[in-house]
Formats: structure tokens, C-alpha cells, sequence
């Protein structure tokens, strides 16, 4: 398994599509770029040897609800209290 994905999902996880269409406020709307920030922040130098492109895949595969904006794909996330 990726080593991003076991990260992204330490501190996160999914939001479900059908809370994402009904506008729940559980979760939040991220970009690919700001989850991937917050994962440096978090995890330092394990996640600088990945790229935000290769983070962009997993969520994909993970089937993560998504959302295309004018600042580019966005992704519908639950924080985990971590």
C-alpha cells in the first residue's frame, strides 16, 4: 500500500458522496494541493518524497467524492482527531 494513502487516511477519511450532495457540514471541501500541505506539516519529510500528483491518484482510488471548482479538483474530507 502507499505510503500516502496510509497517511492521508491517519488523518482524514473519505466523506461519503451522498453527505457531500446534501451539503452536510461535517466535512470540508479540500484540494489536492491543501490536503497535501497538511500532510507535510504533519508528517515531515515521509511526505516530501511523494508528489501532490501521486496524492491526486490515491484519492482517486479511494474513491474520495470530488468536485471540480476554478481552483482545480476538490476533495470532500471528515478530519480525524488525531
Amino acid at each position: 500500500a502507499s505510503t500516502l494513502r496510509e497517511l492521508f487516511l491517519e488523518k482524514f477519511e473519505p466523506g461519503s458522496e451522498e453527505a457531500a450532495s446534501n451539503g452536510s457540514t461535517d466535512g470540508e471541501w479540500l484540494s489536492t494541493s491543501a490536503i497535501y500541505m497538511e500532510l507535510c506539516r504533519k508528517y515531515g519529510s515521509i511526505v516530501s518524497r511523494e508528489s501532490v500528483v501521486q496524492l491526486g491518484k490515491q484519492l482517486t482510488l479511494l474513491e474520495v467524492p470530488n468536485r471540480h471548482s476554478r481552483w482545480g479538483t476538490e476533495y470532500y474530507v471528515l478530519r480525524r482527531n488525531t
